[in-house]
């Protein structure tokens, strides 16, 4: 039997099931992600997600009603469980501003620490602000910014 080869390994790299159960935890910043397809690749919550999972990651929040908040706050929660990432959702939806006036615009948000929440009039304008917002924290290369398209 061939042994379990983890040592350069690429972001974005196919694993094999072995493999996936071998890197689970076993190296550094490094994981691994098992796709919708019950394929494995691997993932480093330091760097940017791998094109494939963003577009699961989108695909799953953008499942969820942007009027319902509870289920978009849930799928948000499994997929920065799923990813090791914590997350900053930037969706056009309708929320309640702090004076209790309706608002629908592009809003940002994120179970982080703190987070302000963030809205405009595009996604790539709220994308900017919750990025800008992400690089003053304390570790900003474990915030992912995803912007689910209307």
């Amino acid at each position: 039997m061939e042994p379990l080869k983890l040592q350069g390994l690429q972001v974005g790299a196919p694993l094999t099931p072995a493999q996936a159960r071998k890197l689970n935890g076993m190296r550094g910043t490094l994981r691994p992600y098992e796709m919708n397809d019950g394929s494995f690749i691997v993932l480093d919550v330091k760097k940017s997600l791998p094109e494939p999972v963003m577009q699961e990651v989108v695909a799953s929040i953008g499942e969820s009603d942007s009027s319902d908040l509870g289920a978009f706050f849930r799928k948000t929660d499994e997929a920065s469980a799923k990813t090791g990432k914590t997350l900053i959702v930037v969706r056009y939806m309708s929320a309640s501003t702090k004076d209790g006036e309706p608002l629908t615009a592009w809003m940002a948000s994120s179970a982080a620490t703190s987070f302000p929440g963030f809205n405009g009039g595009s996604a790539e304008e709220v994308a900017a602000q919750a990025r800008a917002w992400a690089d003053e924290q304390r570790d900003p290369a474990q915030m992912e910014v995803v912007i689910v398209p209307s």
